[in-house]
């Protein structure tokens, strides 16, 4: 098991009492965690928990923000919470859309596209919330870069086990879907995780098991060349610019939160980036270009 340290935070679960940011004791070293950092505080919000509450309003780093994890689409999102000089608290609310979540402020009761962080009825209609970079990986990878990360409690709720995997454990085991969503291409399995990112109006998206065996690539995306490397879960997206960059370049790399250092010294910054099944992510961007090698 890995340890972690208390470096503060309140959060509150959806539809919960507030929890405590604590001791990472429980975790284990290769269970599934979002890892977020932002203004310098690193937090851990394993799956075990955020695949049964789905929802966490924050405070990270003296940012207010919410992490979204729609577990249909198996995508989780961190959003700044402000709007404007607003704060908003974010709930579930019960709606779907192609089997994606759609959330609402209490603030407003305005209802929020999770996957996109537009909102598309109610106050805020057509406003897009910011959003942070979070990485999907195992939790000791994240705590190995982030030694002073600290992570949520177990909840004091006796509905659920907390076991990691517990959580929707038959529909991740299953091709089916729950719910009627519209039809992507066949050629790619419908739970096919993709890491995806949304650059000046292009949309990208590669499969994420093909890439762990593959290794780092080199890829375009409206005119610009990106460098993906995979994480234990998941991906990181870095900056290239439109100079010329080499797959072997990356050898020896050092993916970080904040950039790709490469063996020259060079850097590369990186691209907030998402995650999702395929069918989710193809559903909001049709126009998509598909990795997978």
């Amino acid at each position: 098991q890995w340890g972690g340290v208390l470096v503060g935070g309140i959060p509150e679960l959806n539809n919960q009492a507030p929890i405590l940011v604590a001791d990472a004791g429980y975790m284990t070293e290769d269970e599934l965690t979002f890892g977020a950092v932002v203004n310098g505080a690193a937090r851990a919000y394993p799956h075990r928990i955020l695949d049964h509450h789905e929802l966490a309003n924050d405070t990270l780093g003296g940012e207010p923000v919410s992490l979204v994890n729609c577990t249909l689409c198996r995508t989780g999102v961190l959003y700044s919470r402000r709007v404007g000089d607003d704060v908003l608290d974010f709930k579930t609310s019960g709606l779907l859309w192609n089997s994606n979540k759609v959330m609402m402020d209490t603030q407003t009761r305005s209802l929020w596209w999770q996957l996109t962080g537009e909102a598309f009825a109610g106050a805020f209609a057509g406003t897009v919330l910011d959003r942070f970079p979070l990485t999907v990986t195992r939790y000791g990878e994240w705590v190995a870069e982030h030694p002073d990360s600290d992570v949520l409690s177990i909840p004091a709720d006796d509905r659920y086990t907390y076991e990691p995997g517990d959580a929707y454990a038959d529909y991740y085991g299953s091709d089916d879907l729950w719910f009627p969503t519209f039809s992507a291409p066949d050629a790619i399995a419908a739970k096919t995780e993709v890491a995806t990112l949304d650059w000046n109006g292009e949309q990208l998206a590669v499969d994420v098991v093909a890439l762990v065996d593959a290794g780092p690539q080199v890829l375009s995306i409206a005119g610009s060349t990106v460098a993906v490397v995979p994480t234990g879960g998941g991906a990181r997206f870095y900056l290239a610019g439109d100079d010329g960059l080499d797959a072997s370049q990356l050898a020896g790399a050092e993916a970080g939160e904040t950039a790709l250092v490469l063996a020259d010294g060079s850097s590369m910054e990186r691209l907030v980036s998402g995650q999702s099944f395929w069918f989710a992510w193809f559903a909001s961007f049709p126009e998509t270009t598909w990795w997978s090698s």
